[in-house]
């Protein structure tokens, strides 16, 4: 689920001159029990040339499927195996 949002973000962020780098392609996969190693994000951060960085936190799955309409484009949202998107 993780990667597939990243991904999306990414690609539906991504606008001419702007590179953007979904962070499973970047960062390894974390793991809930162990502690964040912050020189391991800072090299990453560094490597790749990032000046700007998108969090994001999982807070619930709602397994219903609602088709809505954004601005500009019709959209489909998935709160199952995808992501509000």
């Amino acid at each position: 689920m993780r990667a597939d949002f990243e991904d999306e973000m990414a690609a539906q962020i991504a606008r001419a001159g702007i590179e953007t780098i979904p962070g499973n392609h970047i960062l390894l996969r974390p793991d809930p029990k162990v502690k964040l190693d912050l020189d391991y994000l800072r090299a990453q951060i560094r490597d790749n040339h990032i000046d700007a960085i998108v969090v994001s936190r999982l807070l619930n799955v709602d397994k219903r499927r609602i088709d809505a309409k954004w601005p500009g484009r019709a959209s489909e949202i998935w709160t199952t195996e995808r992501f509000l998107g």
